[in-house]
């Protein structure tokens, strides 16, 4: 019975950490868009991730009394939690070959290396929001915990149908994220390792259930067909559904520069220490060692997918590279507790009577990461993205149109935010950038038709320069930009008609030139030239501590920007209105915020300068 329950303890110990650091509602970057997809059965940005939608989508529906993008964050630590169940099997294939006596000190020891994995700071961060990578790493460990016992087995021992799962499993981890490519040639070493010598699987079926993994993949065209909210890339053609599911737009941030595969291969090497708790990896050295020695065929297939997965996301250049790290991580809690079982295992020799003493160390090496981890980790009460987004609609007048690159802070959240829970559905909402991609001028053309009908002639000259750069024609940058450019001022120029029109403080002079900035909240209000001085009560958008942010999360950081940056630049409005005493108070919470940000310095000294220039009056 004890043995029975061990598998479900495992899952339990990361769970219930996951669940008390659980974000409660809205994260960072995609978490979002993510969640309005689950919960509206859209099409996520690419490359559709189909499994994670329809998953998605059956729990959302699941009668729990939870916000869906609760639902969601519960089954991301599901997932994570789950998957730490699974490395547990993989090490418990491996850890007796160095470890060949006391069954109780193995169970032990993959015990604590599932749960390094469970606290690993990368896999702990998946585990708490909306995203597709907890998913993901339990995708990857249940493959590499399959190719692990296969490993295991003698060459002539059945394996009954462990190469069909592992091909069926190959494809559906496919289904989720198209980075499962790094996986292949690591499951092929493992497949041709392990067959027997007279006979073999036969081919076809392995190829047969690797193919149905793909399956879900045919959701995405037939939804696309039915024009959901969210119909990312619009894969209903055979053109749109290969871009979609190759990630053709990300191919630019490949293979950059040397300077990006140095830098990126920089924070590696940290986020294998940071991630583990640095104690633990310096078992790392001894586990490659002795499968070296014990077991070459687990080394080398561990070897294979480190190595491929490293060398392809140094070359990588996004700055949410962490979660691409996975199977090298893997990897690593793998020579960790392989470590951990050879210096247990010399102990052992040494100080037979020490059992109880080592298996209590072992299992406490699991709280190096988790105590290490934790503060930077953990989101339980992390609001910051639902908040800032909620406190930026609040600025709005009714009917706004809002223009945003805030893909990560406020655009991805307010699609949720919107089409979910119904909030605010008078604001208009153009992502900027993503006007750059022709299927989001036809989703907006059917969202917003007659917004889009008053600007139909610049749309056409555009949509010409946009096909030639979208299938690699020869095409005149200067042109494109100009059009695209020239289109955007056309629909904020048309919006004004009827509807009050703001931009976000990232926004370049370009977009709205011709029309006056009224800073109002936390986006800048468009005006006529002239208008005159334009009240607005800043103390109604609630202003975070600036102990709130996490100094090491960069999310946290550009969010308290965005916050300084608009009082920074409503003082200044007030003061050139000769508001002196509204313009001090507002200059005096941008500095609390950020006094180091460029803006708010530039700020200051404009505000220095009057008082020097008051003074001497």
């Amino acid at each position: 019975m004890a043995f029975s329950l061990l598998p479900f303890l495992i899952f339990l110990a990361p769970f219930a950490v996951y669940s008390l650091t659980l974000a409660p509602g809205v994260g960072f970057v995609d978490s979002g868009e993510l969640a309005a997809v689950c919960t509206t059965l859209g099409i996520a940005h690419p490359t559709g991730y189909p499994l994670y939608t329809l998953l998605g989508w059956l729990c959302t529906h699941l009668p729990l009394p939870l916000r869906p993008v609760v639902v969601l964050n519960l089954f991301s630590a599901v997932c994570s939690a789950a998957g730490a169940v699974a490395v547990y099997y993989g090490l418990a294939a491996v850890v007796p070959v160095v470890l060949e006596r006391a069954s109780a000190l193995r169970i032990c020891l993959c015990c604590a290396g599932s749960l390094l994995w469970a606290f690993c700071s990368v896999v702990w961060s998946c585990a708490l929001i909306t995203e597709v990578y907890a998913l993901q790493g339990l995708l990857i460990a249940l493959i590499s915990a399959l190719c692990l016992v296969m490993l295991s087995l003698p060459a002539d021992a059945p394996k009954n149908n462990l190469p069909h799962l592992l091909a069926l499993l190959l494809g559906l981890s496919f289904s989720n994220h198209l980075s499962t490519v790094l996986l292949v040639p690591a499951v092929i070493y493992v497949l041709l390792k392990s067959r027997p010598r007279k006979a073999w699987h036969h081919p076809l079926k392995l190829v047969c259930l690797f193919c149905a993994g793909f399956l879900p993949y045919l959701y995405l065209p037939i939804r696309a067909r039915m024009a959901p909210p969210l119909n990312w890339g619009d894969p209903r053609s055979w053109e749109a559904f290969f871009w979609h599911v190759s990630g053709k737009q990300y191919r630019v941030w490949m293979f950059a520069s040397l300077d990006t595969m140095a830098r990126q291969a920089g924070h590696f090497f940290n986020l294998v220490l940071s991630s583990l708790g640095y104690l633990p990896a310096i078992f790392i050295p001894l586990g490659i060692y002795l499968l070296v020695q014990r077991h070459r065929s687990t080394f080398l297939f561990s070897l294979i997918v480190f190595a491929v997965d490293v060398l392809y996301a140094v070359n990588y250049d996004i700055k949410d590279i962490d979660p691409y790290f996975l199977p090298a991580l893997l990897m690593c809690c793998l020579w960790t507790a392989t470590g951990m079982a050879g210096c247990a295992a010399y102990l052992f020799r040494r100080f037979q009577n020490a059992n109880l003493w080592l298996a209590l160390c072992l299992c406490c090496m699991p709280l190096v990461p988790l105590m290490v981890n934790y503060r930077d980790v953990a989101m339980h009460n992390d609001t910051h993205a639902e908040q800032y987004t909620t406190a930026l609609l609040s600025g709005l007048a009714p009917n706004a149109l809002v223009l945003s690159y805030q893909w990560d802070y406020f655009c991805s959240p307010f699609y949720y935010l919107q089409l979910v829970e119904g909030k605010r559905p008078d604001v208009v909402m153009i992502e900027v950038l993503l006007l750059k991609r022709s299927w989001y001028l036809a989703q907006l053309e059917r969202t917003y038709p007659t917004l889009i009908a008053a600007v139909a002639d610049e749309l056409a000259q555009y949509r010409n320069e946009l096909y030639k750069f979208e299938h690699e024609l020869p095409y005149d940058a200067a042109v494109i930009q100009s059009r695209y450019i020239n289109l955007i001022n056309s629909i904020i120029r048309a919006a004004l008609r009827t509807r009050p029109v703001y931009l976000t403080c990232e926004i370049e002079p370009e977009i709205g030139a011709g029309w006056q900035r009224v800073p109002e909240g936390l986006a800048f209000r468009l005006y006529q030239h002239g208008t005159g001085y334009v009240p607005f009560e800043s103390d109604l958008i609630p202003l975070p501590s600036p102990h709130d942010f996490k100094e090491k999360n960069r999310y946290h950081q550009a969010i308290k920007s965005f916050y300084a940056v608009m009082r920074a630049a409503r003082a200044l409005y007030e003061l050139s209105a000769g508001n002196r005493g509204k313009a001090e108070q507002l200059m005096r919470q941008a500095n609390s915020l950020a006094p180091e940000h460029p803006f708010v310095q530039h700020a200051k000294r404009i505000w220095q300068n009057v008082e020097k220039n008051s003074d001497h009056k």
